[in-house]
């Protein structure tokens, strides 16, 4: 087949697995983070003595023999949910992204699905499940703040509360390896600010002068900025590219709530911060490179306030004019819909509030292309993309639960988690009724 067939047209190629891997805090590989985990892995870092063991191993080779043969592999079942109602998914957009180098790995990939070459080009190594927060769409595996609040539910733990790898020097090794290739990183959680995989990554590529050629996403929460005496600020002035997707689902109460112990004041005096260097970084470079966009998890907590959501982020001054420019502030804004747990996705909003989150999308839709983004040099683009992404909510509310693949959830299991999580305002000592008053039906 042809390099336009693959990137445009076979309905399984994906760039990522030729030159990107992912890796749990459990320690399992996948093909990238949106990779289902009730799915088999590709491989475990704690059951081999060097990475690239899972790397060519049997399970990644069958893997990309069934990407370049158009055979759908169940691992990636969430990017194959999302084009049943979606024009795009993590592996179109990657496929976009890295269509420039899709030569020079196909040169190094043989018929047996094992590539000649073990280094990466991107990179998203989770190696711990620390953070501070435990937030209500989250869970123990990627967060140690859920462990004690798990057992006050009544939940059990599978795994200690901080989940790594059982030795260091594998994790260490993956990174290392990789320094002198890496281009693009995305650090996630946990919280990435509290990993000392990830610090350990940005002193390294400062130290030998390649960070000035290294793209930075993150994940984060914005609650702390500092680690051991470092201030992550000083560090992003030193690479070629910085785009954060502030894991910001709410504002107010409401943020405190959802991302629980959250602190909205503390944390959006931090994104002030952000916006400030951001703006001063790229007024010196005459670049828009330096980027702070909102990744909310899109769910039914939220789904009908993305106005009130954006208005007060211009209140608090944490919004940049540079975002005018091009469509990443609404491609990373509008992109998380939520799949699990599964009683917070838009699928379950019982048709009677369904029909008022409607028409208050189609008000937010108005406002935003004639009032949010009217100033904007782009602005028929933004509009454009603006109207895809509600069409895109309103396409997977018409599906079914069935309908998806991604995350296999038992019903006993769904119905169990219903009830444990009826007992959070008990255990954290909030108010879910008083916070969304016009949410009563969800915990009924």
């Amino acid at each position: 087949m042809s390099k336009d067939y693959d990137l445009k047209e076979n309905p399984s190629f994906c760039m990522l697995g030729l030159m990107h891997t992912y890796v749990n805090p459990d320690g399992n590989v996948l093909p990238c983070c949106r990779g289902d985990t009730t799915k088999q892995a590709l491989g475990n870092i704690n059951e081999v003595s060097d990475w690239t063991e899972i790397w060519n191993g049997e399970r990644y080779k069958e893997f990309r023999r069934n990407m370049m043969a158009g055979e759908k592999n169940p691992t990636c079942s969430f990017c194959y949910d999302s084009e049943k109602f979606s024009e795009f998914s993590t592996r179109k957009w990657r496929n976009m992204q890295f269509q420039e180098e899709y030569d020079e790995y196909i040169e190094k990939l043989l018929p047996s699905g094992e590539i000649t070459t073990s280094k990466l080009k991107f990179m998203d190594f989770r190696f711990t499940n620390h953070c501070n927060q435990a937030c209500i769409t989250c869970g123990h595996s990627l967060s140690s703040s859920w462990y004690d609040f798990q057992s006050k539910l009544g939940m059990g733990a599978i795994h200690p509360k901080f989940i790594e790898p059982k030795d260091d020097k594998i994790a260490y090794k993956m990174i290392d390896d990789n320094l002198d290739s890496v281009s693009h990183i995305y650090f996630a959680g946990g919280e990435p600010m509290l990993s000392k995989f990830h610090w350990y990554t940005l002193d390294k590529l400062v130290e030998s002068g390649r960070s000035k050629e290294v793209d930075l996403v993150y994940s984060t929460n914005c609650s702390t900025l500092n680690y051991h005496g470092k201030n992550v600020l000083e560090y992003w002035k030193e690479f070629k590219s910085v785009s954060i997707m502030a894991s910001i689902d709410e504002v107010g109460e409401r943020f405190n709530y959802i991302r629980w112990p959250g602190d909205w004041e503390k944390i959006y005096k931090n994104l002030r911060m952000i916006r400030e260097s951001f703006d001063q970084i790229n007024a010196e470079r005459n670049t828009h490179l330096h980027k702070l966009c909102y990744s909310p998890v899109i769910s039914s907590l939220n789904v009908h306030r993305f106005k009130e959501i954006l208005v007060e982020f211009q209140e608090k001054q944490i919004l940049q004019e540079s975002l005018q420019y091009d469509i990443a502030f609404e491609f990373v804004f509008f992109e998380n819909l939520l799949r699990t747990p599964k009683h917070l996705s838009i699928l379950t909003i019982p048709d009677q509030h369904w029909s008022y989150v409607e028409r208050i999308l189609d008000e937010f839709e108005e406002w935003y292309c004639k009032e949010f983004i009217k100033n904007s040099p782009v602005l028929e683009k933004k509009i454009e993309f603006v109207k895809q992404s509600i069409s895109k909510i309103k396409k997977m509310k018409e599906l079914n639960q069935e309908d998806l693949n991604f995350y296999d959830q038992k019903n006993e299991h769904y119905n169990r988690l219903i009830q444990e999580y009826s007992k959070m305002d008990e255990v954290r000592g909030t108010d879910f009724n008083s916070t969304f008053p016009e949410l009563g039906w969800l915990y009924k």
